[in-house]
């Protein structure tokens, strides 16, 4: 679930970018699919797959 105020900010941002304002029934399930998006794509680097990066590649920048 979205909060009140990320919900909100979410709106404003989709005004913004797309000149349009929804309705909590429109933003909702869209805040809640890109937070999924962003839960399942984003994994921070550990220190290991940063070290075997750095051994494989020679240091060179990510």
């Amino acid at each position: 679930m979205v909060s009140r105020e990320a919900l909100d900010e979410f709106k404003a941002i989709w005004k913004r970018e797309y000149g349009a304002e929804i309705s909590d029934e429109e933003a909702m399930p869209k805040a809640v699919a890109l937070l999924t998006l962003f839960d399942t794509i984003y994994r921070p680097i550990t220190k290991a797959q940063a070290a075997k990066y750095d051994d494989e590649n020679h240091g060179k920048p990510l």
